[in-house]
């Protein structure tokens, strides 16, 4: 195994564990709107995931471990199926679409700062759109107004503060990865800047 394959895997791990932690801490706290901190800091962690380790079923890798992390935290003699079935698909669901819609939006060979904020929205939308549904219709535990109240009130606050947080955090991540690219090889063409 070569060292930048070693490497791409322990990143992978440290942002499992990143959102495995976060999910562990804030859902302690029980605060309010924790789903939209919560939320925003997946998004962001996958939107960075991104730019450091660009292959394809990253952050499909990524929420996978940390659901695994999320399971053993629980503890599954004490769970119901409702709490077993809602927060691991919920994080399910954020992986699955961020990775659809960044793999159909987001260019290897050209990078575009927007592509990064539409798939962003499109990822909390639909997942918040189809966790809602699955809480409606098969785990019955939720009613239309609820549905309502959580895709367009804390669906939108969630679109809008992770497209924030996570346009930010990309920024420093590719400057950062450019600058260390240019300095530490200065005779080779970085891929991101041609």
């Amino acid at each position: 195994m070569t060292s930048v394959f070693k490497l791409n895997y322990l990143l992978v791990l440290l942002f499992a564990l990143i959102i495995g932690f976060s999910e562990r801490f804030i859902g302690s706290l029980h605060m309010p709107y924790g789903s939209v901190v919560l939320n925003t800091i997946i998004i962001l962690v996958l939107s960075i995931a991104r730019i450091v380790v660009p292959k394809k079923g990253t952050s499909l890798l990524i929420v996978s471990i940390a659901i695994l992390f999320k399971i053993y935290s629980l503890g599954l003699s004490n769970c119901t199926t409702n709490v077993l079935l809602g927060g691991p698909a919920a994080l399910m669901m954020i992986g699955l679409f961020y990775e659809i819609f960044a793999n159909v939006l987001t260019s290897d060979t050209f990078f575009r700062y927007t592509d990064f904020l539409i798939v962003c929205i499109l990822t909390v939308y639909a997942a918040f759109s189809v966790f809602g549904f699955m809480n409606i219709f098969i785990l019955k535990t939720w009613d239309t107004s609820r549905l309502m109240q959580y895709i367009f009130i804390r669906g939108t606050i969630t679109a809008i503060v992770s497209g924030i947080f996570s346009l930010i955090g990309i920024f420093f991540v590719k400057t950062f990865k450019d600058e260390n690219f240019i300095r530490h090889n200065p005779n080779e063409s970085n891929e991101f800047m041609g």
